[in-house]
């Protein structure tokens, strides 16, 4: 099999990132002198640059093999919305766990029947999934706008 058939064949693969979107910092510099204080080496910065990290850099490499900039931005939206539900849900039944566990000690504060009704946590979920819906848009747009060739230079 050729590089060509290979590369061919990822235009039609369906991909689902799991993972976190983040920023990279990258710092370049020169080491002229060791500080004084301790044997340590004292960098003087040349270069300071922000690099998508985490599965936001899977994304863009994906990008550079041929991923189109929707696919980018679903691929970030679905892990997005899938951890925040998953953590959402997992944050509810841990709060009452809590409240069922503490919750006639908290009669001593006065607070008699600390409950929390269904659609309450059903519209907080909804409230968590779309912020986090949001978190994950802003790094997915600015993966997707990275172009291709750019992509694979930077690594």
């Amino acid at each position: 099999m050729d590089l060509n058939t290979l590369f061919q064949g990822f235009n039609n693969k369906k991909v689902l990132i799991v993972g976190d979107a983040m920023i990279d910092a990258y710092m370049w510099g020169e080491i002229n002198r060791m500080s004084p204080e301790a044997p340590v080496p004292v960098v003087e910065v040349k270069k300071h640059e922000n690099r998508l990290g985490g599965a936001a850099n899977v994304a863009l490499n994906l990008k550079a093999l041929g991923a189109t900039p929707r696919s980018v931005i679903q691929m970030i939206l679905q892990e997005s919305v899938f951890i925040t539900t998953i953590s959402g849900y997992l944050g509810l039944l841990l709060g009452i766990f809590v409240l069922e566990s503490i919750g006639l000690k908290l009669e001593d504060f006065f607070i008699k029947n600390p409950f929390i009704d269904v659609g309450t946590a059903i519209a907080a979920t909804v409230v968590l999934i779309i912020f986090g819906a949001v978190a994950g848009y802003i790094p997915a747009k600015r993966a997707a706008r990275i172009k291709p060739i750019v992509a694979l230079r930077d690594e």
